[in-house]
Order: C-alpha cells, then sequence, then structure tokens
C-alpha cells in the first residue's frame, strides 16, 4: 500500500465551487469550498485560430484522500466533477476530468488528478 502523499508536497490552497447546472441564464454554482493540502501545477500555451490568439492555461490539480482537506473535512469521490470551478490566485478555472487513481490496484483511492483549463480570447 502506498503511503499518502506528504503536506509538504501539497503546498496549495484554494477556492472549489461544485457545479449545479445551467440555470438557462448562465452556469450555477454552489457556495465556496476551502481545498486545504492539494498540489497545483499549471502550463500556458497560445494558440493561434483564425479569429486570433486564445491563451490557454492547463492546470492539473493532485488531491491526496488522506491529507487534502475540504472545508476541514476529509475529500470523497463525489467532491468533484466535471464542470465545477476553481479559483486558484485570482485565476477562475473549469474542471475538466477527474481520474481517481487507486492504490496497488485494489479499491482505496489514493490520490485523485483533477485536470482544469482557462481561456483568454485576444
Amino acid at each position: 500500500m502506498f503511503k499518502p502523499i506528504k503536506k509538504k508536497w501539497l503546498p496549495n490552497t484554494l477556492d472549489y465551487y461544485k457545479w449545479l447546472g445551467d440555470s438557462g441564464e448562465g452556469d450555477t454554482y454552489d457556495t465556496k469550498k476551502i481545498l486545504d493540502y492539494v498540489a497545483f501545477q499549471n502550463s500556458i500555451k497560445r494558440v493561434a485560430t483564425n479569429d486570433g490568439y486564445i491563451k490557454v492555461s492547463e492546470g492539473v490539480l493532485i488531491i491526496d484522500a488522506k491529507n487534502s482537506k475540504m472545508d476541514n473535512n476529509t475529500v470523497t469521490s463525489d467532491m468533484f466533477n466535471a464542470n465545477d470551478k476553481v479559483i486558484f490566485k485570482d485565476r477562475t478555472y473549469r474542471v475538466e476530468d477527474v481520474e481517481a487513481l487507486d492504490c496497488c490496484n485494489n479499491e482505496d483511492i489514493h490520490h485523485w488528478e483533477v485536470t482544469l483549463k482557462w481561456y483568454t480570447i485576444y
């Protein structure tokens, strides 16, 4: 069995909002939750399109099953879904994908890898 990711390798805190759906007037989200002890890795690339450029920021959020906390509570699989919103350092990201990685091919989740995207058109 793998040990949890050490807290010193989970240095980030961010705001997490669960997506409730599209109200017809845009996306609606639940109230802010504080997600502590996570690792955020980011890369930015500039993509040329017919209409100009799009700045795409892709991030991966590493959430440990034992040491990461949401509002000081243990995290569970149902907390993370596509279309949820993450705010980190004043930038808003949308959750694209959530992958639960288990430990030694059993049913215990070791950590989640959450793929995030942010776009700017200019």
